[in-house]
């Protein structure tokens, strides 16, 4: 998923410094909401995994544990 935010990246300042095809702009367009969505899901699965921590009442090392190793 990086690398698709790298080469995004790229095709970004590609794009600025010559006229680029639709195909070019399209493809960026794609890999950024991609990468979006990527980060999103990744926010909301971590918010819901501290919430059912919360939850079950699991002690506070439990928590940081999770969060070290993910």
């Amino acid at each position: 998923m990086i690398y698709d935010f790298v080469i995004s990246f790229v095709v970004m300042r590609y794009t600025q410094s010559q006229p680029a095809s639709a195909k070019l702009q399209n493809e960026f367009k794609e890999l950024a909401l991609r990468f979006g969505t990527y980060i999103y899901n990744l926010v909301i699965r971590k918010v819901n995994y501290i919430v059912s921590f919360i939850n079950k009442d699991f002690t506070l090392i439990e928590l940081v544990l999770y969060n070290l190793l993910f």
